[in-house]
């Protein structure tokens, strides 16, 4: 009996043996996507701005002051005033009016939808000339001199007074930033921190 197993188990190991393995289907090359398609689609960075050329320059009564782009997150935040003229902080997806949200910033405009409609704000959006030219003056003078000592009184300081003069404070000396610019780098900073 046990060599009729055998036997048997040896005529099925040479008949699977000898069969030939059924052939893999045919390769079949995936359908080729439409690569424009692709190209307007970023599944890791959705937040990212256009290129902004196709846009249309909103009318909305905004100005753009201000972008802090972060390109390798899609986020940042913008420094917008309204058209009380009221600066704020917006980060991407907040709302600046009813029924507008500030949807990409890229490093020299913002994005801002209206009910489905993409519209681009530029930094130098409103009229006029985009940099304006002025003559600074003279710096002013070191702490504890005089603006006679300083040489104001040779006609190099000329037009220049403390109520003009430009604040002798160093960038990141935070105790002595006036209390709006201190808020409004609070403000970025809050916007540029993650959401729960």
């Amino acid at each position: 009996m046990l060599l009729l197993v055998v036997l048997a188990l040896g005529w099925r190991a040479v008949a699977l043996a000898t069969k030939p393995f059924p052939s893999a289907p045919p390769f079949q090359a995936p359908w080729l996507a439409d690569r424009a398609l692709l190209a307007r689609f970023d599944p890791f960075f959705p937040a990212r701005a256009d290129s902004g050329e196709g846009l249309p320059v909103t009318a909305l009564p905004f100005t753009l002051h201000g972008v802090r782009a972060d390109s390798a997150t899609g986020r940042g935040s913008a420094i917008i005033a309204g058209g009380d003229g009221m600066q704020k902080v917006y980060a991407v997806g907040e709302t600046l009016a009813d029924g507008v949200s500030l949807a990409a910033i890229a490093a020299d405009h913002v994005v801002l939808e209206r009910g489905g409609t993409r519209e681009a704000l530029w930094l130098d959006s409103g009229g006029g000339e985009a940099v304006q030219r002025f003559d600074p003056g003279p710096p002013p003078p070191p702490p504890g001199m005089s603006r006679q000592q300083a040489g104001a009184g040779n006609g190099s300081g000329e037009g220049l007074t403390p109520e003009n003069a430009p604040p002798s404070v160093m960038p990141g000396d935070e105790d002595e930033q006036p209390a709006p610019a201190r808020a409004v780098r609070q403000q970025a900073q809050q916007a540029d921190e993650p959401q729960p």
